[in-house]
């Protein structure tokens, strides 16, 4: 079995964000955005065994309790709500994903997954931990370079960036992010995240933080913590300490990072656990041709009418 899961809100808003399809309209209702996400399925499905094949799309929730409560601050710079502009956007955002999430994505035979409880990166990382054993590959599709850390958590898995045009997997891993596999949340907290408002170690940026990983080449956290000690213990004996000193006085600011960043921490109830494989494994992977072509007149997507024979041979399973 393949599974191809869709960072829903992560994905929709890059896709509005660009300038061709974010102004795009019928009748006063946005289109651009579903246009935009619908489109970008064509140049996944012909990469995916068409045969016993699981599509899921997964939206955002609301934002992870337990990681307000390591740091409130967490994502408060995407607080906007006395912007005007951003509230016209976020009304357009709302019109168009309950479209997708209704009427486009059933159409074309997408099981849609919402708790509204949890953030969907964290629902990702659970369906992966849930099905990576009885997988053959699971391909996630987000922009969301934080998605990168399930290649360490399940080598099966295959991140697929559509606007950045990257691709990355166990196999060409070093090689696109620059660190290991395993090194990569040591990476992520050591320089933070700006979009999740998650400051990082000072003086410490992507190229910095790469070249301490290099050098100390740790496996894991606890190993990292230990390279860092012992150098800290050279560099204070020398009196001329550098940045990876800094590092050591900033161990909480780290930890903390690790607490925020790492999906895997996220825990979910047994009950969250089930229903969220009951929704996937009760769901009929089906495209409904009549309803699809219907929609995309009702909403003056033209083009993929036009491509109905195309749409045809990637859906009908």
């Amino acid at each position: 079995m393949t599974f191809v899961i869709i960072d829903g809100n992560n994905f929709l808003h890059r896709v509005m964000n660009i300038p061709e399809f974010g102004l795009l309209s019928y009748n006063n209702v946005p289109t651009g955005g579903i246009f935009g996400f619908v489109n970008t399925l064509k140049s996944i499905i012909p990469n995916v065994p068409k045969d016993d094949t699981k599509f899921i799309t997964v939206w955002d929730g609301k934002r992870s309790r337990r990681r307000l409560s390591v740091y409130p601050d967490y994502k408060q710079n995407r607080n906007r709500l006395h912007d005007e502009d951003y509230s016209d956007y976020m009304a357009n955002f709302q019109i168009q994903q309950k479209l997708l999430r209704e009427k486009f994505l059933p159409a074309l035979g997408v099981c849609n997954i919402t708790n509204v409880d949890r953030e969907a990166d964290d629902v990702i990382h659970l369906i992966c931990s849930l099905y990576h054993l009885d997988a053959d590959k699971i391909f996630v599709i987000s922009e969301d370079k934080d998605m990168f850390q399930l290649v360490h958590h399940f080598g099966n898995v295959t991140i697929f960036r559509p606007i950045a045009k990257q691709t990355v997997n166990l196999q060409n891993f070093k090689d696109e992010v620059l660190v290991e596999p395993r090194q990569f949340l040591i990476y992520k907290a050591l320089k933070g995240d700006k979009s999740d408002n998650i400051k990082g170690i000072p003086l410490i940026g992507p190229k910095t933080a790469q070249k301490i990983l290099n050098k100390g080449q740790p496996r894991d956290s606890s190993e990292f913590f230990d390279w860092i000690h012992a150098e800290h213990k050279k560099e204070a004996e020398k009196g001329r300490e550098t940045r990876v000193s800094g590092i050591y006085k900033q161990w909480g600011v780290f930890t903390r990072n690790l607490e925020l960043m790492d999906m895997s921490r996220e825990e979910f109830t047994n009950h969250e656990q089930v229903a969220v494989a009951n929704a996937i494994d009760a769901h009929i992977t089906r495209y409904y041709e009549d309803y699809f072509l219907k929609l995309c007149s009702d909403y003056g997507l033209q083009q993929f009418i036009n491509e109905k024979l195309l749409w045809k041979r990637m859906f009908e399973l």
